[in-house]
């Protein structure tokens, strides 16, 4: 089995070769509008990677609560 949103790798590739297909795919224009658009889509939960200051943790809380 693959994640279905992972590239399909050959067996005994390397860390590089996955990580460079894997950057590929990260779009790194996404904003703060995207993530509203997205919790706009659903009720699911969001996790967000890489959130590296206090600030943007507690946007991400506001810009992320579902809207009930």
């Amino acid at each position: 089995m693959a994640p279905a949103n992972f590239p399909a790798t050959p067996a005994g590739s390397s860390a590089t070769e996955l990580a460079t297909q894997l950057a590929r795919r990260i779009d790194p224009t996404f904003t703060w509008n995207d993530l509203a658009w997205l919790r706009s889509l659903t009720r699911l939960p969001i996790v967000l990677k890489g959130v590296f200051t206090a600030e943007d943790g507690a946007r991400a809380v506001l810009v992320g609560r579902p809207v009930l």
